[in-house]
């Protein structure tokens, strides 16, 4: 199941290329990977962020906003 997700992953990555350089979508895609990782150990295992992840998560965030307006 695993190897099926991540051979969609990039199935889709290959998709965004088309549309924009690979070094923004392969960064916007990781940054994404990590969000919905955090997000998913919250709400399956009830995991919870420190102070210092909080802000790890919030600079990943504002990275992608700036990325997303370069």
């Amino acid at each position: 199941t695993a190897i099926v997700c991540v051979l969609g992953a990039f199935t889709c990555l290959s998709f965004a290329v088309k549309g924009i350089p690979l070094a923004v979508a392969y960064a916007l895609w990781g940054s994404f990977g990590i969000i919905i990782t955090v997000l998913m150990g919250m709400i399956l295992f009830g995991q919870k962020l420190n102070q210092k992840g909080w802000v790890g998560l919030s600079m990943l965030v504002l990275s992608i906003v700036l990325i997303k307006m370069a």
